[in-house]
């Protein structure tokens, strides 16, 4: 065990993994919460944390179980990935109940949704996946493993948000309140152009 210094204290590496995963441990729920509490301003329904819960859910167990599939070792730099596919997960879910309101008056709200969302979910989680899945090429073993991880990962989000999230929003008929500002006016009338 190497000796590094941990706020100007000498420690072995091992203490600073150990104190670094306890950081790390905090970080997936204060993320869950603030980006709960942004669909809750924005939506007003508690619905929407219950469609961000069930993304979340479906994007870790994907993540994760590659993890264990390729047998990958949990370390610190691979114990970052369930916070930074939580904040991934939320973007998308933000977006797709941002033009959620475009598609109030159709028919079949779902379909419309998916067909609103599909190209540019579909090319951020490419460009994402790819930029992520580049980290292989670093020789640090640890990073590329977390990389390929964090491909997965958007991979998995994007599915969730072209699939899961139209379907349940179906399912359970979800709608934003007309007296809810929406969350991004200039996208939603640039969309629907």
């Amino acid at each position: 065990p190497w000796s590094v210094h941990y706020a100007a204290y000498p420690v072995t590496a091992y203490e600073v993994n150990r104190i670094m995963k306890q950081d790390l441990a905090r970080l997936t729920p204060i993320a869950l919460i603030v980006i709960s509490l942004v669909l809750l301003f924005a939506t007003r329904r508690l619905s929407f944390i219950a469609l961000f819960l069930a993304l979340v859910v479906w994007v870790e167990l994907v993540a994760l179980g590659w993890l264990g599939f390729s047998g990958t070792p949990i370390n610190l730099i691979i114990s970052t990935l369930p916070t930074i596919l939580v904040a991934t997960t939320g973007t998308y879910l933000v977006y797709s109940v941002g033009l959620l309101r475009s598609v109030d008056q159709i028919e079949c709200r779902a379909t419309a949704l998916i067909a609103l969302l599909y190209r540019p979910v579909l090319l951020s989680a490419l460009s994402t996946a790819i930029g992520f899945g580049s980290l292989r090429l670093i020789r640090m073993e640890s990073a590329g493993d977390l990389g390929v991880a964090l491909s997965i990962g958007i991979l998995a989000a994007a599915t969730g948000t072209l699939l899961l999230v139209p379907a349940l929003i179906h399912r359970f008929d979800l709608r934003i309140e007309c007296d809810t500002p929406p969350l991004s006016p200039g996208l939603v009338v640039w969309v629907s152009a």
